[in-house]
This record gives C-alpha cells, sequence and structure tokens, in this order.
C-alpha cells in the first residue's frame, strides 16, 4: 500500500464537491469578505457553475475549502505530471495568493452576482484590484514557477508571505 498523498483532500469534502457537481443546477451563495471587491462586492448574491473541470486561468472559481466556501480568480494552472492536478488563486482585492488548491476542490465557476439590483456578469480585474496587483507581480510568478518545481514548494511561499495572518490548511493528519 502506498503512502497517504499529503496533497490529498479529505474524503468528505471531497464527497460535498461531487455532490454539488452532480446535482448540475447553479448553486448560490452569499459572499461574506471583501477579497473580491471590487469585482464583486461584500454581501452580493453569487451564482456558482458547477463544473467537472477546473475553469480558465482568468475566471473566478468557486472553491470547497476546511473553512467553507471561496469564491477566488483563478491565475495559474499546473501543466505537467507533479502539478497538474492543482491551480492558484487569488483574490482581486489581495496582494498574494492562496496555496495552490487541488482541482478535485473547485467546485465551478462563478458565473454572475447580484447586490441591491439586477444580475451582473463576473469581469476581469477591475482598475482598482490591477492597481494592488502591480507590484504583487512579481510574487506571484515566483509562486506559480514554484508550483511548476513542485506544489509543496508553492505553498511553503505562501505559508511564508501570509505570516500567520492564516492558519494552513492541513489535508491530512
Amino acid at each position: 500500500m502506498c503512502a497517504a498523498d499529503p496533497y490529498r483532500p479529505p474524503d468528505d469534502l471531497r464527497a460535498r464537491v461531487e455532490l454539488l457537481r452532480k446535482g448540475g443546477h447553479e448553486i448560490e451563495s452569499v459572499v461574506e469578505g471583501r477579497s473580491m471587491e471590487p469585482a464583486i462586492p461584500l454581501g452580493a448574491r453569487i451564482r456558482i457553475m458547477p463544473a467537472q473541470r477546473a475553469p480558465a486561468v482568468g475566471t473566478t472559481a468557486a472553491i470547497v475549502t476546511p473553512g467553507g466556501l471561496v469564491a477566488h480568480r483563478v491565475i495559474g494552472r499546473g501543466r505537467l505530471p507533479w502539478n497538474r492536478r492543482f491551480v492558484l488563486t487569488q483574490g482581486d482585492g489581495t496582494v498574494f495568493c492562496d496555496p495552490p488548491i487541488p482541482v478535485g476542490l473547485v467546485l465551478g465557476e462563478v458565473r454572475a452576482w447580484r447586490h441591491d439590483g439586477d444580475w451582473r456578469e463576473v469581469e476581469g480585474r477591475s482598475s482598482g484590484a490591477r492597481a494592488v496587483a502591480r507590484w504583487a507581480t512579481l510574487w506571484r510568478t515566483l509562486v506559480r514557477s514554484a508550483l511548476v518545481v513542485h506544489p509543496r514548494l508553492a505553498a511553503v511561499l505562501v505559508r511564508w508571505s501570509l505570516r500567520g495572518r492564516v492558519a494552513p490548511v492541513r489535508w491530512s493528519a
């Protein structure tokens, strides 16, 4: 028997994602944080279209994490045998990206949002988000390069950048 895969998400999280995907219907949720502002404002209702594959780079994805559902933009995907199971995500209003996310935990694409009005499509990064991202481009490139080497290296860089502000996600005991 092989050793446990440290990058394999817990079975209960994977089961939740699969159950939601099999429904095949759009899912609605409410945004509780500011990480995607100004593209998606705090308190907005979002529509998620479950998908079997990870959304393309540049789209906004809904990811199931131990802490709940997170909506962040996909900024990179692994393409090599040792990293193709992972995507890199980042909130438009944040400087640093998230640790590599197993593709199996990507629920689908966030298609639209509504906040006191009509539904709107999720657009690309806004000018405000671009301003935040400009000085973080070097860092993001470094993390993407680390993902090419190995997902663990990318995760270490991201944890270092957060410096204890967010607890590390541990997928296995």
